[in-house]
């Protein structure tokens, strides 16, 4: 008999939403019950699976002898898994508040579920070539979702994003091509494909194709300026882009290559490899130094998804067991604290028409719960000693240390930098927010009957950045038993 759990997670959030769209229900609340239920129905199956993992790959279908469609679900992929899994629900609260009064909320939602089905598929993806679809399916599902709003800034920035995707996507094949045709396959092996220490030159540039190529979506620099304008879209889209899905599933593929695919033997102290360190490190402090300049208050926090991003992407270039392991801690952490980041900013938004930073002088007094727990996220993100962040982060430098990598050790020098840099660009607001007066013109909605939504899902991420890092010994245990076992 033919598992085919693996199909359900990605196939039931596909197409249910379908069914309901189609069906054109009227009463807005029953459509959302719906939607919703698709979603959590879908994270409680996902649940199970995690907890009883089938052993054998499922193969759809053979496209050639070597080129399977075909999934499973290892440690990697469990800790990608779960995230969304626990996150997913949550911002679907968080949109049915934020959107109550938008038009075309039917289609808006259909995508958004959809989107969950796409990224279970990059999680289940048991190759490259598997994974490679789903992520392009990420790109085309998403497009209009950045372009929602339908103004001429939304359809610009989609465009743009559609088409730098589409060409990191073609270097990423370039690389892939390469595996395929040097060692047959490009199933996901812990420790690379063997056949790959065969061919180290050709090897070193396939995965710099795949480097740069996903890392369009991981907002490696230069490739980064899609992000800041794509915080046009609504902020249930950016938060999806900047914590859940888009960069994370840039940053996963990148892990994908260097540990399951390529190898570490291949690259470890070759030109490549301080390419790449090179690479992430600058992008760490060009992000957090944009951050900080920057006085749009959703685009500041894109730029900070920029550098954070690069945390996760640097730690894997490291290419230790202990940069893995920092990477997937970090991965984990910087989910919670940013969604919780852009999940207050959407309120300030909603509430108080809030767009720069200047406009959140004095609305404290009015919003006190969620930008408390704005500056609790904030803390987290800088890496004060308690919060989730301190833990990645402390995990980071002791990866780059144990690397022994000239060019690692200069990355440091970056992490701190990035640190102070983030200290300012993040609780400056608070400061505005809480200290400074109020604008003359502040103008505050009232609680609307959707208030306990936003609050449930922003002080659920507070205290996530909380206890991650308080309680930090079972999280960090389980990360690395999830990877356990030789990945170099």
């Amino acid at each position: 008999m033919v598992n085919v759990t693996f199909l359900i997670s990605i196939l039931f959030p596909l197409f249910a939403p379908l069914a309901v769209y189609f069906a054109r229900i009227k009463n807005n609340t029953y459509r959302k019950i719906l939607y919703f239920s698709i979603v959590l129905i879908t994270s409680l199956f996902n649940l199970v699976l995690l907890l009883y993992t089938p052993k054998d790959t499922l193969v759809v279908f053979n496209i050639l002898t070597s080129m399977q469609i075909s999934f499973a679900l290892d440690g990697l992929g469990k800790i990608f898994f779960a995230l969304v899994s626990f996150l997913w629900p949550f911002a679907m609260i968080y949109l049915f508040a934020y959107m109550e009064d938008v038009e075309r909320l039917n289609s808006y939602t259909l995508l958004y579920v959809m989107t969950y089905g796409v990224v279970c598929g990059i999680c289940l993806s048991s190759n490259m070539l598997t994974m490679f679809i789903f992520y392009e399916l990420l790109t085309l599902i998403t497009v209009p979702l950045i372009s929602f709003n339908n103004t001429v800034e939304s359809r610009k920035a989609g465009r743009i994003y559609l088409y730098i995707s589409l060409a990191g996507s073609a270097l990423a094949f370039m690389g892939l091509c390469y595996v395929l045709i040097n060692a047959g396959n490009c199933e996901f092996v812990k420790g690379g494909i063997v056949q790959m220490q065969e061919h180290k030159i050709g090897s070193q540039l396939a995965f710099l194709a795949m480097f740069f190529g996903f890392g369009v979506k991981a907002a490696i620099f230069p490739l980064h300026f899609w992000l800041p304008q794509a915080g046009v879209a609504p902020t249930p889209t950016t938060a999806l882009l900047h914590a859940v899905a888009v960069v994370k599933s840039g940053a996963f593929a990148i892990i994908r290559s260097i540990y399951y695919m390529i190898g570490t033997q291949v690259l470890v102290s070759t030109a490549s490899h301080y390419i790449v360190l090179a690479f992430s490190a600058f992008t760490i402090i060009f992000g957090s130094f944009m951050a900080m300049k920057e006085a749009h208050f959703k685009r500041r926090l894109a730029y900070s998804t920029i550098s954070n991003i690069s945390y996760i992407v640097f730690a894997a270039c490291t290419m230790t067991q202990l940069g893995l392991e920092a990477a997937m801690i970090h991965f984990v952490v910087h989910s919670i604290s940013k969604i919780g980041l852009f999940y207050c900013c959407g309120m300030a938004m909603h509430k108080a028409d809030v767009e720069y930073v200047e406009d959140c002088n004095g609305l404290g007094k009015y919003m006190k719960v969620a930008f408390i727990c704005f500056t609790l996220c904030s803390l987290s993100l800088i890496g004060v000693p308690l919060f989730g962040g301190f833990i990645s982060k402390w995990y980071i430098a002791q990866s780059a240390i144990e690397s022994k990598n000239v060019v690692a050790y200069i990355g440091l020098i970056a992490l701190i930098l990035s640190a102070i840099f983030t200290s300012v660009y993040t609780l400056r607001i608070s400061f505005r927010a809480f200290v400074l007066p109020q604008k003359p013109d502040l103008v505050v909605k009232e609680n609307s009957k959707y208030e306990w939504m936003f609050m449930l899902v922003i002080i659920v991420m507070a205290i996530l950045s909380i206890v991650l890092g308080v309680f930090s010994s079972p999280f960090i245990n389980k990360i690395a038993s999830l990877l356990g076992g030789n990945a170099l």
